[in-house]
């Protein structure tokens, strides 16, 4: 039997049709050790399922015949890949939705109860303003030949030379 998977898992290194096969036959397996991990009987929907069948073939590419036995090495892969599943789960689960329906008087969303603490009409005038005065610049470096880009492209790009450069002109 350990002779027989061995030469199936090297047919299932180099075809897909051979590891998708060496799969299919071990489905009870891969159902088994998802049970053992997650305590409930896995169907072809649950992710534990679909994390099982990827971590089984993880198995097969990654397995050296001299290590030990497959089905002890594909056991660990796939409990390993579980529980990082479900370490994903938990820091996800302290996560809350903002679309989450919440059960008042006014029956809204958790994103409607939220306040925008922000001023957008304030910001829209500071907006506003920033524009003109950059326009105003503009305008006033034409005298000069001189270009906005231009000025970018070539201020200083080390703190130290910035500095300097501050220094000379106040």
């Amino acid at each position: 039997m350990t002779k027989d998977i061995e030469l199936r898992i090297r047919e299932a290194k180099k075809s897909m049709s051979s590891a998708e096969d060496l799969i299919r036959d071990y489905i009870p397996f891969i159902k088994s050790q998802g049970l053992k991990a997650s305590n409930k009987s896995l169907t072809e929907s649950d992710d534990e399922y679909s994390i099982g069948m990827i971590a089984f073939y993880e198995a097969i590419q990654s397995y050296n015949e001299n290590k030990g036995s497959f089905i002890s090495y594909a056991s660990v892969i796939i409990k390993n890949r579980l529980i990082d599943y479900y370490r994903s789960q938990k820091r996800h689960d302290q996560v809350e939705s903002l679309d989450r329906e919440i059960f008042d008087e006014d029956s809204g969303s958790l994103m409607d109860t939220i306040q925008d603490e922000r001023d957008h009409y304030q910001e829209f005038d500071l907006q506003s303003d920033l524009k003109k005065e950059i326009l105003l610049l503009t305008e006033e470096l034409k005298d000069f030949d001189i270009i906005l880009t231009e000025i970018a492209e070539n201020m200083p790009k080390q703190d130290r030379t910035l500095r300097a450069c501050r220094d000379i002109c106040n």
